[in-house]
């Protein structure tokens, strides 16, 4: 009752590997000025999105610190693939769409970090409780100064 689904990208492969987050794509120093988008999608493969070059600079929002939730050092997964804190987009949806965003802030030179909320599973299945929850996740976050 009252699923979502989005469709998978044609051909995509994940760089990433699941459980195992590259940690020097988060900042260690949080920039108040910045700007903090977040994705609620598939995930996003934090190795070779869409390129030949993996990301070098650091992106990912940190929220260790923010919600006391599954001690994810970036983003959180609300589906039933791997654990709370896995990330890794196994459909590609969310990683072509954080690709789009980071892609227009660097041509502009904007300062930001993205929060990776994984709400659909490598089908591009997700459900309405799923969904609600990353809006749960967001607001939380954002009271908590994100």
């Amino acid at each position: 009752m009252f699923n979502f689904s989005i469709e998978p990208i044609v051909g995509f492969e994940p760089k990433g590997i699941p459980g195992s987050l590259d940690t020097e794509l988060i900042p260690s120093i949080f920039n108040k000025d910045q700007i903090n988008i977040a994705v609620i999608d598939s995930g996003v493969d934090f190795g070779k999105p869409f390129t030949n070059n993996p990301y070098t600079t650091p992106y990912l929002l940190q929220t260790s610190n923010l919600i006391n939730c599954n001690n994810s050092p970036t983003g959180y997964n609300f589906t039933n693939e791997g654990a709370p804190n896995d990330i890794l987009d196994l459909n590609g949806h969310g990683s072509m769409v954080t690709k789009i965003i980071t892609s227009e802030l660097d041509k502009n030179k904007n300062s930001y970090s993205i929060l990776p909320i994984k709400a659909f599973n490598k089908d591009g299945e997700g459900t309405l409780l799923e969904c609600n929850l990353c809006f749960w996740l967001c607001t939380r976050s954002s009271k908590s100064g994100c």
